[in-house]
């Protein structure tokens, strides 16, 4: 069965979300998947569960039980400013995600220089940047809809807006969202758009001019 930590769980309303140990998007679970009926979930809490999913076809987690002893009492030993800090300590890649965030940024402001210097020409730039900010509200709203388990943006969708040359809004969204920062594979192909991206860029800059006489400015 997979395991993972639960990163989030709202008392109130009896849910959470599980963090997979192999990467992924977060699983919502419910305290109703819980093999145990006296069983309290709490963050950090490592778990072990049965991935299926709902009448809707949303993944969920069932048959959820605790991995081992709950962190409860040693959460309570560590204090309040320690228990606040337990979810940043699961999350893996922190250091990682402030490095997408600047490279994001320099990524924009590169775009912003080119323009200036002639490079490229004002309406190349502003489909850029505004593939960037589309590519950004894609990455929040498929967060959001993650949370709320509505319609989801694709992973291919999300890869073609990065290739299109929306890949510094994708870094501040996985950033800034926390989303589709995990997942080996997403990346994979994540940069590999990048890649492409740039090189395409790059060679319409060496020969947009003689190609494309209006993409310089």
């Amino acid at each position: 069965m997979p395991q993972g930590t639960i990163v989030r769980w709202v008392e109130a309303r009896g849910f959470g979300f599980i963090a997979p140990d192999g990467g992924g998007d977060d699983v919502f679970v419910h305290a109703r998947a819980f093999a145990g009926r006296n069983v309290q979930p709490v963050p950090g809490a490592k778990v072990s569960y049965r991935l299926a999913r709902d009448g809707a076809g949303r993944y969920r987690a069932e048959d959820v039980a605790l991995a081992g002893a709950s962190p409860r009492s040693s959460a309570a030993r560590r204090g309040p400013r320690d228990g606040r800090d337990s979810r940043a300590a699961d999350e893996p890649g922190q250091g990682a995600l402030w490095g997408r965030a600047i490279l994001g940024v320099v990524a924009l402001s590169a775009g912003v220089w080119l323009v200036r210097s002639g490079q490229l020409s004002a309406a190349a730039g502003l489909i850029l940047a505004g593939l960037s900010g589309v590519t950004f509200i894609a990455y929040g709203a498929d967060k959001l809809a993650a949370v709320q388990r509505e319609w989801r943006w694709s992973e291919n969708s999300l890869h073609l807006l990065a290739l299109l040359g929306g890949w510094p809004g994708a870094l501040l969204g996985q950033a800034l969202f926390r989303h589709k920062h995990r997942k080996a594979a997403f990346l994979a192909q994540f940069w590999v758009t990048v890649a492409l991206n740039v090189s395409a860029l790059g060679f319409a800059i060496v020969q947009g001019p003689r190609l494309l006489p209006g993409w310089a400015g």
